[in-house]
C-alpha cells in the first residue's frame, strides 16, 4: 500500500540517517500530499496531517482532552471522534480547487465566516458513501487497540473475525464502487 511504501522506502530510510522522527514523519507525510498531486494544497494537506500527527504524539493533547470522561468506551469513541474532526477540516484542502477556498469553507467549518461569498456551495449534504466512511473509520479506530489484546482470546479472536469481515470488509467495498459510479472515471486520472 501507499502507507506502507513510505513508511519502508521514506520514514525508515530517514530515520536511519539520524534525521529526527519529528522531521522525518512531517516530511513523510508532506510527500504522500505531493504524490496526491503536485500544487499547494495537497503539500498543504499532508504536511497538515504530519503536524497533527506530531502536535498529538508530543503533547498527547486528545488524551488530555478527553481524560476528565469516566468511561474506558466513551473515552475510545471521543477519541476517535477528534481525529476524524480533524482530518475531515483539513481534508477541505483535498477538496477545494485553492487554497483561498479551502481556507474559506475550513473558517465555515470552525463557525466564521468567509470573505468570499457563496464559499459554502462546497459543502455538500454527507451522502451515503460518506456515512459508510464515517462508520468504516471508527470501527478501525475502535477495533485497532484492542486487536493485540484479544488475539490470545480464542472466542473474542472469531468476534473480531466475524465483525472485519462481515462488517469491516463490505463497508469498504461499498465506498470503492460508490466512488466508482458517482465518478464513472478512475479517480487518478483527474489529477
Amino acid at each position: 500500500t501507499l502507507g506502507k511504501w513510505f513508511r519502508d522506502y521514506v520514514l525508515i530510510s530517514l530515520t536511519r540517517r539520524k534525521v529526527p522522527k519529528s522531521l522525518a514523519v512531517l516530511l513523510t507525510f508532506t510527500l504522500i500530499g505531493f504524490w496526491h498531486a503536485a500544487s499547494w494544497n495537497f503539500l498543504i494537506w499532508g504536511l497538515g496531517l504530519g503536524v497533527l500527527w506530531w502536535l498529538d504524539s508530543r503533547f498527547s493533547w486528545i488524551a488530555r482532552a478527553t481524560a476528565w470522561i469516566p468511561h474506558e468506551g466513551v473515552i475510545r469513541f471521543f477519541r476517535g471522534s477528534i481525529v476524524i474532526a480533524l482530518f475531515m477540516w483539513i481534508g477541505q484542502l483535498y477538496e477545494a480547487k485553492d487554497l483561498g477556498a479551502a481556507w474559506g469553507l475550513m473558517k465555515c467549518m470552525l463557525g466564521m465566516e468567509a470573505e468570499t461569498p457563496g464559499i459554502t456551495k462546497g459543502f455538500r449534504p454527507l451522502e451515503t458513501a460518506t456515512w459508510f466512511a464515517l462508520v468504516l473509520a471508527l470501527g478501525i479506530e475502535w477495533l485497532t487497540p484492542h486487536w493485540t489484546r484479544w488475539q490470545s482470546n480464542p472466542k473474542k479472536t472469531m468476534a473480531i473475525d466475524w465483525v472485519q469481515n462481515a462488517v469491516l470488509i463490505p463497508l469498504g467495498i461499498i465506498l470503492c464502487f460508490e466512488g466508482l459510479w458517482t465518478s464513472q472515471a478512475f479517480e487518478y486520472f483527474i489529477f
